[in-house]
């Protein structure tokens, strides 16, 4: 049976303190980052889901990414 407890209390929300994992605010149009990578697949899944947040903020942002040798490079087109 789940144990009942009183009296915690609930932490404060930390907005604004997430790191920042990729430089999408810094980059113009035509910019790009070299990521290196193993698992290029996975890598760019990633990179698509942290632009989709950011793209909430900022509709009109776009990327483009390419698997290359080292890893995946990622371009900003708008």
């Amino acid at each position: 049976m789940t144990k009942i407890e009183k009296r915690i209390p609930i932490p404060s929300i930390k907005s604004g303190t997430q790191k920042v994992k990729y430089p999408w605010g810094g980059m113009d149009v035509g910019d790009s980052f070299l990521i290196k990578a193993t698992d290029k697949l996975k890598m760019q899944a990633n990179i698509m889901q942290s632009a989709n947040r950011y793209k909430k903020d900022f509709p009109h942002f776009k990327i483009v990414t390419r698997s290359i040798k080292n890893g995946v490079r990622v371009w900003r087109i708008a």
